[in-house]
């Protein structure tokens, strides 16, 4: 069984550095989202100060011709930046969600890989496979020779090879 082990240790090698990238993006992503909500909070105070320190005053004694001022126009470029950080905020919370996932089945799968060995009944059938196909080795060997005790010899393995594959139907029903 020491070939299924060390595909068992490649196998779980493999989905380590899998959930690591995974692990990884996640973090990034999470990053991107922590400064994008700290931006807005900052935008959306910038917006509140500048309403706050709009002067309908100014607009009426200024030499300048009546229109938008400069509040105004800034106001509203704060709120076109901040729809475009929302936006891609939305974005990143479902990227987040899918690594998440993501992240979430490969832990699964690699315990359920880590935690998985081969039932005692699979490695004694084997076992018994084995020796059957030593027998049969042995059979065409003496087959010229001595033919009857080749034919007692397959019979043997034939009881053999039927025990082995009635058990395992048994367990496959079982299951």
């Amino acid at each position: 069984m020491k070939s299924f082990e060390e595909f068992k240790e490649t196998l779980l090698e493999s989905f380590d550095i899998e959930l690591n990238e995974y692990k990884e993006k996640f973090e990034n992503i999470q990053d991107v989202i922590m400064k994008s909500n700290i931006k807005i909070q900052e935008i959306d105070k910038k917006i509140l100060e500048l309403s706050k320190s709009k002067d309908s005053s100014f607009d009426i004694f200024s030499p300048s011709e009546h229109g938008e001022d400069f509040n105004s126009l800034e106001i509203g470029k704060l709120n076109k930046t901040m729809e475009v950080l929302k936006e891609e905020l939305e974005t990143d919370k479902k990227i987040e969600m899918e690594l998440k996932s993501k992240i979430s089945n490969k832990e699964k799968i690699v315990k359920m890989v880590d935690t998985y060995k081969v039932p005692k009944e699979e490695i004694s059938n084997i076992g018994e496979i084995k020796k059957c196909k030593e027998k049969l080795e042995f059979c065409s060997k003496i087959c010229i020779t001595d033919s009857n005790r080749c034919k007692i010899e397959l019979e043997k393995i034939i009881n053999d090879l039927s025990n082995i594959i009635d058990d395992n139907v048994s367990r496959e029903t079982l299951n």
